[in-house]
């Protein structure tokens, strides 16, 4: 029925429908740089079938991303909307169907205000890999390169005005001038993405209760993996059946969508792109519990 309904009328539903039913939803949403393991975690989550878990779900939102990232400070309402439109059949079958709506997209990253606002009851894991790994891995896929999602990759806004700067600001962003970014290499603006990201959502998760913010790091996820999976599934409030941990396991077991780098990418770095990585990454690696 819903497909016979006509486009106008349908936007006109969901703009007065949705609020209530996303209000209403149980859901997860993983913010991450990307290549941080994403597509393992939504298949891991995917074993419970109490859970509707999605990668990279259409539209995948990449201008609206960028959109979200430059105008950091702007009515997150806005940003509620477009969830609104892109997420409304998603959303609305998981709600329906009693299952947590799970999004494992690192595009939605900059929308984790706009997601806790539009969906109060959302959980946010925050999935981070090691920054030599996730630089590396990047930099195989072409990121700053002329890729093709290139043009949707974050780049420094604007320097902010002196005395808007709050501590907080001076000590976690990383404020670069355009000059400063066009000298800059590849490898230099993967570095710099890897902490711009994991520093809003550290920003980002000191806003909301403990009880909706986890982190989970991909080595502690593959290395410890029965401990790390009966956390996460308590996380969500969600009992861990035998089976399910022998299934995830499995999951855990297989790599998904590698790069070409073998093993440890920070064996595989010169002695000064390793000091690069420390200068634009060590503040924000370490309070990831990474370390030089």
């Amino acid at each position: 029925m819903y497909h016979m309904i006509p486009r106008p009328l349908k936007m006109v539903l969901i703009r007065c429908i949705s609020p209530f039913v996303f209000r209403k939803t149980d859901a997860v949403f993983v913010l991450s740089t990307g290549r941080s393991g994403t597509l393992t975690l939504t298949k891991l989550l995917a074993v419970d079938s109490r859970i509707a878990a999605y990668h990279e779900p259409r539209p995948h939102l990449y201008a609206e991303a960028l959109d979200a990232y430059t105008h950091e400070c702007a009515p997150i309402a806005r940003f509620a909307r477009i969830l609104y439109r892109a997420r409304w059949k998603l959303v609305s079958s998981a709600c329906l169907k009693h299952r947590i709506y799970a999004e494992t997209s690192n595009w939605l990253t900059f929308f984790a205000p706009a997601i806790r606002s539009a969906i109060p009851r959302t959980k946010f894991i925050h999935l981070v890999r090691h920054p030599a790994d996730v630089v590396a891995s990047g930099l195989a896929r072409g990121w700053y390169q002329g890729a093709s999602l290139d043009r949707y990759r974050i780049r420094p806004r604007t320097l902010l005005v002196d005395s808007q700067r709050t501590k907080s600001d001076s000590h976690s962003r990383l404020e670069i001038t355009i000059e400063q970014w066009s000298q800059m290499s590849a490898f230099e603006k993967a570095c710099w993405l890897w902490s711009e990201i994991n520093s809003f959502v550290l920003r980002f998760a000191q806003t909301i209760p403990e009880s909706q913010y986890t982190l989970v790091r991909l080595e502690d996820l593959i290395s410890n993996s029965d401990d790390q999976i009966q956390s996460l599934w308590a996380f969500l409030g969600l009992n861990l059946e035998p089976h399910m941990l022998d299934r995830c396991s499995a999951v855990l077991s297989i790599k998904d969508n590698a790069s070409k780098y073998p093993g440890s990418a920070l064996d595989e770095l010169a002695r000064h792109q390793r000091s690069l990585l420390w200068d634009l990454c060590g503040d924000t690696a370490k309070r990831l519990g990474y370390a030089p």
